[in-house]
């Protein structure tokens, strides 16, 4: 190859090189158009979604306010919440938008509150949070969330004794504190699950890349229920 040719194929080398990179940046600017776009409209199902959970928790909890408010233990007159003394009873749910929700969870600190769908599914997770196992009565509920701006993508952030609260479709309200905040591998699922007697409420996301779980572990407050 001649010194002329070698310019005109430099020349070209550089022209495809330049083009490739300005779709990638092109690429990468859409990519994040459409994730700004898709956390925006996240946010306004969530909102929506619940407006009317609350709505139907209320009239719930006004109708069952003329029943008795807790099951007899049988020992005197202390009256408990059937959830503490069936703990294994089956978390109650409302509909919403097509959808069954155990509850709504609250993290004041990040003025973050959002209804839980009582599955998790990636539908559900594109409008809500979601319960990805475990139950609220037994203290080994887990929640997932997408790392949108308005659902979980500040939890790394949470300092230890942060408050979280949680109530539930009847209107009990359970309270939580961040003990700890774990990096886990995306194949490490029974690591997320698994109970534990440290922990009664754990919270997770996905990192960006979506490789890794970010993973807050929470205990429950003394005298919360």
């Amino acid at each position: 190859m001649n010194k002329e040719n070698r310019i005109v194929h430099g020349r070209k080398k550089g022209t495809f090189c330049l083009v490739g990179g300005m779709l990638l940046i092109a690429a990468a600017f859409f990519l994040t158009l459409f994730n700004i776009y898709d956390s925006m409209r996240a946010e306004r199902n969530a909102g929506g979604i619940l407006k009317g959970l609350e709505k139907e928790m209320e009239e719930r909890i006004s109708a069952d306010s003329s029943d008795n408010s807790g099951i007899s233990d049988g020992r005197g007159d202390q009256s408990r919440a059937d959830y503490e003394l069936f703990p294994e009873k089956e978390m109650p749910v409302i509909e919403a938008n097509g959808i069954w929700y155990i509850g709504i969870l609250e993290i004041p600190v990040l003025d973050l509150k959002l209804p839980v769908a009582e599955e998790w599914s990636y539908e559900s997770l594109r409008k809500s949070l979601c319960c990805y196992s475990g139950s609220l009565y037994q203290d080994d509920l887990v929640i997932a969330g997408h790392n949108y701006r308005r659902f979980f993508r500040s939890l790394n952030h949470l300092a230890p004794g942060t408050e979280i609260r949680f109530t539930d479709v009847e209107g009990n309200v359970f309270y939580y504190q961040a003990a700890w905040t774990e990096v886990l591998e995306s194949d490490e699922g029974k690591a997320m699950t698994m109970a534990s007697d440290d922990w009664d409420l754990t919270l997770f996301t996905c990192t960006y890349g979506g490789r890794q779980r970010i993973a807050v572990r929470c205990v429950k407050k003394t005298g919360s229920d």
